[in-house]
């Protein structure tokens, strides 16, 4: 993927860090994800979660917490608001 140029008004500094760079790669795709399913109502971890049980079918939440990266008390959370 080609990183955008910018210019010198809106660099940060922080072009050569890695960390930086995954941010901004993490925050567009997350954009982008957002308007893909903003017709369902579903946040991107509501979809994730919706998404790995209709593919891998019922799970506990611990495990469920595992395979879409998430805190297990995060899923209790995402648990509660999807009931």
């Amino acid at each position: 993927m080609a990183i955008e140029k910018y210019d010198k008004e809106n660099k940060s500094g922080l072009e050569d860090q890695v960390g930086h760079l995954l941010r901004r790669v993490f925050h567009k795709a997350r954009n982008k994800m957002k308007q893909k399913i903003a017709f369902t109502g579903l946040s991107p971890m509501e979809t994730a979660a919706m998404t790995s049980l209709r593919l891998l079918g019922p799970t506990s939440q611990n495990k469920l917490g595992r395979r879409i990266g998430m805190e297990p008390c995060n899923v209790h959370r995402l648990a509660d608001r999807m009931n």
